[in-house]
């Protein structure tokens, strides 16, 4: 504790369950510029991909990075996203990796959202499940979809 009141050390990587720590001489320098500009642009692009939509106060509050480069990564790929007043989504969802379907806490299955004139919710199980274990989540999904104006 002393070491790294003395700034001589600082919080590390989680190795075997417990916290290690790492010589502040040994961590690498903090990115500047344009390295910084595309790894805030990275991270909110990866932030709206798995908890989005959201706002740029929650990418911020999450990351713990300011608002003002919150607000900048946003910009930055600004022909990448959909702004609905506060909220902030990617534009084309579609093309991200298929979701997980979960029965108390176990993946039994993906799922997939057809956007369309009625969305519709597709569930591919990995093994036979009963056919009405998802229809209230389904209704959901659907509702909220049906509900959003993007």
């Amino acid at each position: 504790m002393l070491a790294a009141l003395r700034g001589l050390i600082v919080l590390g990587p989680v190795r075997d369950g417990r916290p290690a720590f790492v010589r502040n001489r040994d961590r690498p320098p903090p990115l500047v510029g344009e390295a910084r500009a595309a790894a805030v642009a990275d991270l909110v692009r990866r932030y709206l991909r798995g908890h989005g939509p959201a706002t740029a106060a929650d990418i911020a509050t999450w990351s713990g990075l300011g608002l003002r480069d919150v607000r900048a990564g946003v910009s930055a790929l600004a022909d990448e996203l959909h702004e609905d007043g506060d909220l902030i989504t990617i534009a084309e969802r579609a093309a991200g990796p298929e979701s997980v379907a979960t029965v108390d806490g176990t993946a039994v299955g993906t799922w997939t959202l057809r956007r369309g004139t009625r969305p519709t919710v597709e569930i591919e199980p990995f093994e036979s499940l009963a056919p009405t274990i998802f229809d209230a989540e389904v209704d959901d999904v659907v509702r909220f979809e049906s509900s959003a104006a993007y």
